[in-house]
């Protein structure tokens, strides 16, 4: 898993925010019986892993689910590589051109071309566009989770979107559910876990606004 800091892709590696640990299917499964139990995954729902690594959530969530649009959002291009190419081997991803049977794109191109139901773009987490997402998963290191947190809880805020963290808690939040995997915890926020100084603030800004 790799997010980086930087507005620019690259492949130096520096700054990581994601933890270097894979993630494991049994934690994928948990995260989607939260989000199931909480509210069942529909087709419309827009699915971000935001530091995606090799996909592995991204393609368990399209054999698992019957959302339309599964999004990964990765910094390392190697691993964007990687993703992609399982996408496509999975049936999930179709790779826009083609070299010797391998994706031409996968290297190259920062959004992903695909039409499939699930695309990994090769991006910055801090400044990638995720404002339609209405599903997050984040596996991030604790002080990853506190530089993504300003981009995050206005999406929560807006009612629209939930959010499942793997392993680390997202700031200032509490988990509405939450089940252990071993040592590591799957925790699922909803508008609900904002903390209410936050809420009211947004609210009287909005106020403000009009």
């Amino acid at each position: 898993m790799a997010t980086v800091l930087a507005s620019t892709p690259s492949s130096n590696g520096e700054n990581r925010l994601a933890p270097s640990q894979a993630t494991v299917i049994p934690m994928c499964d948990i995260a989607l019986k939260l989000l199931n139990e909480h509210q069942p995954l529909e087709r419309t729902d827009v699915v971000y892993d935001v530091g995606c690594g090799k996909g592995a959530f991204l393609v368990h969530a399209a054999r698992n689910t019957p959302c339309d649009a599964i999004v990964g959002i990765e910094y390392d291009p190697h691993l964007v590589d990687v993703a992609r190419q399982g996408a496509t081997d999975a049936g999930f991803r179709q790779a826009a051109n083609t070299v010797d049977g391998a994706d031409a794109d996968a290297a190259t191109a920062a959004t992903d071309p695909s039409p499939g139901r699930v695309r990994i773009h090769w991006a910055d987490a801090l400044t990638a566009d995720f404002s339609d997402a209405t599903v997050m998963f984040l596996y991030l290191v604790p002080e990853g989770m506190k530089r993504l947190a300003p981009r995050v809880l206005p999406l929560l805020r807006s009612g629209r979107c939930r959010v499942v963290t793997n392993a680390f808690s997202l700031p200032g939040c509490e988990a509405v559910a939450c089940e252990t995997y071993k040592y590591m915890k799957v925790r699922l926020y909803t508008r609900d876990s904002l903390p209410v100084s936050y809420t009211h603030l947004r609210a009287h800004e909005t106020e403000a606004d009009l």
